[in-house]
């Protein structure tokens, strides 16, 4: 099991409730934040990235799991006796942190960071059978605990696959763990009442031709449209959606689904409706900018620049778009999204307005450091983009961009 080094937090009183513990308590509440990533993370998550959060006391009490806010968390948990944070999101190992006592800071350092389910598991590796056996076990009980039976069952199904493949009685232990473990048996029915299966779980998560060519798009539409389901598992089945061959009857269905869901209140389900109308919807549904939308909400904004870093799809207008945004908004928040957007983009505009900027000398310190990380990331460095870089690497006011330049004018 890996586990975090102990940390303590503060008491901080009369806090609103950024999670819940619903156990009753006389004792002063206190909020935990920290940050929840992937292994495989090499730069920020994916917008689509959500972990449940939930918190065990000393007395065995555990409170209902709640959504991470992309790699942020805040967690509400109550003083006088220690506990400890869960973490388990959908195709990643679950984690205990260490427990947690005399309050004198709220931060749950260091950062967490989940392991990826895979053939290579680590735990795995060091794991005979009634080992496995026995953490399987350890599974089903925390997901019956905290109510987390969606993300069991996404991970039991990727875990089942690797284990029943695998030589050395791996998969006489999974046998022995679904007939006997009494936790499995209870949050099965637990799914069945949600409509969940492994069977479906394994298709969400399975990128196999003959699993992809096997996948029931209805059920994935009511997946996407589950409010009580994983923001991670809703976004994952929009996915599945926008990428498998829809049937005839259910495709204007799924098009409704899309266009309500771009509009959810949970980012990951937003992003992924708005990256899909992008694959299948109408002109009238691709998520383009224009010009106009520099006067709207910046999270719009960001919907948008996400929405199309997750489609991969070349898009000139909104290239242009952004570009237009990039050089002449005066709210720096809007021009570093904007930036960020354009190191995505094809054909040379977006070279040339990151160029336009990182040669202003009133650009914001913050824009110009991305405009360079853009740059870079764009592989766009030849001419005047490369003389530019140079320059900046010698001569910048900001060290964080000189810093930037250097490395990226270094870059082949």
């Amino acid at each position: 099991m890996r586990m975090v080094r102990t940390t303590t937090f503060a008491i901080i009183t009369s806090l609103s409730l950024l999670g819940g513990t619903g156990i009753a308590s006389a004792q002063p509440d206190v909020v935990l934040y920290g940050r929840v990533i992937g292994e495989d993370h090499t730069g920020p998550p994916p917008s689509t990235w959500s972990v449940k959060i939930a918190a065990e006391y000393s007395n065995n009490d555990v409170s209902p799991g709640r959504d991470s806010q992309s790699d942020l968390y805040a967690y509400r948990v109550f003083t006088g006796r220690m506990v400890r944070l869960l973490y388990q999101a959908p195709g990643y190992r679950y984690l205990k942190g260490e427990w947690l006592s005399e309050p004198t800071d709220n931060r749950v350092r260091p950062d967490i960071v989940l392991e990826k389910i895979g053939p290579q598991m680590s735990w795995l590796s060091t794991s005979d059978p009634d080992a496995v056996e026995k953490d399987l076990a350890e599974q089903a009980d925390l997901a019956r605990r905290t109510g987390t039976t969606d993300v069991f069952l996404a991970n039991y199904a990727l875990q089942k696959k690797i284990l029943m493949a695998r030589p050395g009685g791996y998969g006489a232990a999974v046998d022995s763990f679904e007939r006997k473990n009494l936790n499995f048996r209870e949050v099965m029915k637990s799914g069945e009442g949600q409509h969940l299966d492994l069977k479906l779980m394994a298709q969400l998560f399975d990128d196999d031709p003959a699993s992809v060519a096997a996948a029931d798009a209805s059920s994935f539409l009511s997946l996407a449209t589950m409010e009580s389901l994983s923001p991670a598992l809703r976004a994952r089945a929009i996915d599945k959606l926008s990428t498998i061959k829809l049937p005839a009857d259910v495709s204007a269905n799924i098009l409704t689904t899309m266009r309500s869901q771009s509009s959810s209140a949970q980012l990951p389900v937003r992003i992924a409706a708005l990256s899909a109308l992008k694959k299948l919807g109408t002109p009238a549904d691709q998520p383009r900018l224009g010009p106009d939308l520099a006067k709207e909400p910046t999270w719009k904004l960001a919907d948008v620049v996400e929405a199309n870093r997750q489609s991969k799809q070349a898009d000139t207008d909104t290239d242009k778009a952004l570009a237009t945004i990039a050089t002449e908004s005066t709210d720096p928040s809007k021009q570093v999204l904007a930036v960020r957007g354009l190191s995505n983009a094809t054909g040379d505009t977006a070279q040339k307005a990151l160029v336009y900027i990182l040669k202003k000398k009133d650009a914001p310190d913050v824009v110009r450091l991305e405009a360079v990380k853009s740059l870079a990331k764009s592989g766009a460095k030849e001419g005047e983009a490369r003389e530019v870089l140079k320059t900046l690497a010698t001569q910048d006011p900001s060290a964080d961009v000189r810093l930037a330049a250097a490395g990226a004018a270094r870059q082949p």
